[in-house]
């Protein structure tokens, strides 16, 4: 039995799962999940593999260009006394 055939009826029945996303993912990061979880599906491990690769490395990059940003914000609003 196929997962999509078991994850389809899921959702049929029970409805779809909510996505929790995390803050600091990009656009382009979340859409490369959806292509790996469509591989998934496809049982097509090697592109599935590629893909994740190329998810971790974005994701990486996108929580680091997060962080940042937060840090600079935290680091403006304490040169301006905005200490909320």
């Amino acid at each position: 039995m196929s997962v999509c055939v078991i994850r389809e009826s899921a959702d049929e029945v029970i409805g779809p799962r909510k996505n929790i996303r995390q803050p600091w993912l990009s656009e382009d990061t979340y859409n490369i999940i959806q292509l790996k979880a469509t591989a998934k599906c496809q049982q097509d491990d090697a592109e599935r593999r590629r893909l994740q690769g190329i998810f971790k490395a974005r994701a990486k990059a996108d929580r680091n260009n997060y962080l940042s940003r937060t840090a600079d914000e935290v680091e403006e609003d304490l040169q301006h006394n905005n200490m909320r």
